[in-house]
């Protein structure tokens, strides 16, 4: 069986609720540096943010999120792997906001995660997004 692009995106968001595992239930969303929960759900995706030279840019100790990723890539049995970046003229907070919405509305369809489960037996998906600035000044 073959999906569309729409639809394996789609079916590749709803179904994390088991690739990353529950999150905490912080204030910020964030449960870790670069994880992020979608607010109101167990939701979970990382969030990889770029300087403008195309570098990805790393937190107060040194880390990088990519190296949490291929962590994740290398020690759990992950099928698929969905790369999502916002459009022009967004800023880091727009970008979350972007994400929590579009992976929010998406885990909506229980249709498409019952389908999921079916077809694909052991499909376990990570979510990525990236954040790069396409804001002047909007490197936060």
């Amino acid at each position: 069986m073959s999906f569309s692009r729409r639809t394996a995106l789609k079916l590749g968001s709803l179904t994390i609720l088991g690739a990353v595992g529950r999150a905490s239930a912080e204030q910020s969303g964030l449960t870790e540096r670069g994880l992020r929960r979608v607010p109101d759900s167990d939701i979970t995706y990382y969030l990889i943010p770029y300087d403008s030279e195309g570098k990805e840019r790393s937190g107060d100790d040194g880390t990088l999120v990519s190296r949490k990723v291929l962590s994740v890539l290398k020690n759990e049995p992950i099928t698929d792997v969905f790369i999502f970046s916002h459009g022009w003229r967004g800023d880091y907070k727009e970008a979350i906001r972007q994400y929590d919405a579009w992976v929010g509305e998406m885990a909506k369809c229980e249709d498409d995660i019952a389908v999921a489960r079916r077809v694909r037996q052991g499909f376990k998906p990570l979510l990525v997004g990236l954040h790069w600035p396409s804001l002047p000044l909007g490197l936060k």
